[in-house]
């Protein structure tokens, strides 16, 4: 899975400051041995360090922490995918790869140092004994949910918990208290979205967790009924998953046993994966897979054995480049070790790797400063040949799509930049649903939304809400973002009254990816 980071030196460059002070540190008090004696001698050498900081150091300060720092940065220097994470980092991760989490069947919303409910999952628990779009959670437990310093973080902590476990939930509605006892349950997370466009089906891939396979199943099963002629798969933005769960979708492609994927390391032997050749209910059928720079991980093997084989086309930008196959080691106090154990090798015998030969620092800032560019360092004595139509193909930083789609930047201006530094959308869009709730009970399609949020001015409205909000706007930059500007609040909005699937085809309007996906599948 590829890790995300924010886009600054300075945050970039903290952990290893923080390393550097250590060796420093360690280099002054080699000054004073002298004085000191030698120090430790049996425990090791970071223990010895450990040991001096609690016996000598300054300040009191938090031991668990400078060792969550050392073990960090010490994986940072092997590869940049072999990582430390806290206890809870460790159970944020599992819950986002087994595709489950336990709760009460809701997504919900802070604004205003208030908790308001946006949506009831459909089947969960909160569905089942009336809780409803709207209500203000109160209470949980006995204990306030709302106040000056309430977090989503906070919130989850009280609704998640074990499963079977009663929680009790006291709401507003309407300006009336009610209390409700909810049984805790498994929450399955979606990471499959697909829609119809006309002829194509469309499938939006966020992740590959657990449930993925079942859902992607799912999604084709009802677009086959509905007779699509042809598929894109979007795979942007997924930083990826299991392996087998890219295996599973990949199935669907191949109607004979067929090499996806192998993985070689120093201490590990070659272990290869194979398509089944028992499913294939899409071998045939023309397709398109996009990507872009943060499809990572099995995302790209995903597009590249459909690039290998000649299957389908990728269209999109050079993606992110992990070809790194990490093993969880779980530690006793909760946290984990991510450790690089092998390479991943596309079914050509290539590998997608960017390299991180110059460390850590070198590699994200790499990543940073291509972004958008579609360039890709290859080793030009490295050819590869497709396994069909014996294309050339090469090695190199990430996977190279087969069309290239160049960044749309046109809407952007020093407004839209302004209202992203904000929560103005997301409060608006919640705040104008509420509002509207009533009225807009009966909207079942996109169509129908289209024409409220037409009829009730919601555009004004909301350039109303950024006067409120003092966020300043020329009309130049106004004319440049309003239509992507009306595309996100639209989608929002059907996103707290429609299905996602309907609402998220509303992000797909004047998207260059899908347009080219239309024209090659047009061809």
């Amino acid at each position: 899975m590829a890790m995300k980071y924010n886009n600054t030196k300075f945050a970039i460059l903290i952990p290893l400051i923080v390393a550097v002070s250590v060796v420093v540190g360690m280099f002054i008090s080699m000054l004073f041995r002298q004085d000191a004696g030698m120090y430790g001698q049996s425990e090791g050498k970071i223990q010895d360090v450990m040991n001096l900081i609690d016996t000598y150091y300054v300040d009191d300060i938090n031991s668990d922490s400078i060792e969550d720092i050392m073990i960090s940065d010490f994986l940072h220097n092997l590869d940049p995918h072999s990582s430390y994470m806290t206890a809870k980092e460790t159970s944020e991760v599992e819950t986002e790869l087994t595709g489950n989490f336990v709760g009460i069947g809701i997504r919900f919303y802070v604004m205003h140092d208030t908790v308001i409910i946006t949506n009831i999952i459909p089947g969960g628990a909160s569905e089942k004994v009336g809780l409803m779009v709207g209500d203000r959670i109160i209470d949980v437990d006995g204990r306030p949910m709302s106040g000056i310093g309430i977090s989503n973080d906070s919130v989850r902590g009280r609704i998640l918990g074990e499963e079977g476990k009663i929680v009790k939930i006291k709401i507003q509605r309407d300006g009336k208290f009610m209390d409700f006892d909810i049984r805790r349950a498994p929450v399955e997370v979606e990471s499959v979205y697909y829609t119809k466009l006309n002829d194509i089906g469309y499938i939006k891939v966020t992740s590959f967790n657990s449930n993925t396979v079942e859902q992607f199943d799912d999604a084709l099963k009802m677009l086959m009924f509905l007779k699509v002629k042809s598929l894109v798969v979007d795979l942007r933005d997924n930083s990826g998953g299991f392996m087998y769960s890219a295996q599973g979708i990949l199935d669907n492609f191949f109607t004979e046993k067929k090499l996806l994927v192998y993985t070689e390391g120093a201490n590990s032997r070659r272990e290869e994966v194979y398509s089944t050749g028992r499913n294939g209910v899409c071998a045939g059928y023309p397709l398109v897979v996009l990507v872009n720079e943060s499809s990572a991980s099995a995302s790209e093997i995903t597009a590249g054995v459909i690039q290998d084989y000649d299957i389908g086309t990728v269209i999109g930008n050079v993606t992110f480049g992990k070809g790194l196959v990490q093993r969880m080691f779980n530690l006793s106090d909760g946290s984990s070790v991510r450790l690089t154990v092998s390479r991943y090798y596309l079914p050509s015998g290539r590998c997608i790797q960017r390299s991180y030969s110059d460390g850590y620092i070198s590699y994200l800032e790499n990543y940073y400063l291509n972004y958008g560019k579609n360039k890709q360092s290859v080793d030009s004595s490295k050819v590869f040949y497709t396994l069909n139509k014996k294309r050339k193909v090469y090695e190199g930083d990430g996977l190279m799509p087969d069309i290239t789609i160049e960044h749309d930047t046109s809407y952007v201006s020093n407004m839209l930049v302004a209202i992203g530094r904000t929560n103005v959308i997301s409060d608006f869009c919640v705040e104008y649903f509420d509002r509207n709730r009533s009225k807009m009970s009966g909207i079942s399609s996109t169509k129908s939304l289209d024409a409220f949020l037409v009829s009730d001015n919601m555009f004004e409205k909301f350039l109303g809400r950024l006067q409120t909000d003092s966020i300043s706007y020329s009309p130049t930059d106004l004319a440049r973002s309003r239509k992507y500007l009306n595309k996100v609040l639209r989608y929002q909005i059907a996103s707290y009254c429609l299905d996602l699937n309907v609402a998220n085809a509303i992000l797909l309007e004047d998207d260059p990816y899908m347009d080219k996906a239309r024209e090659v599948l047009g061809k």
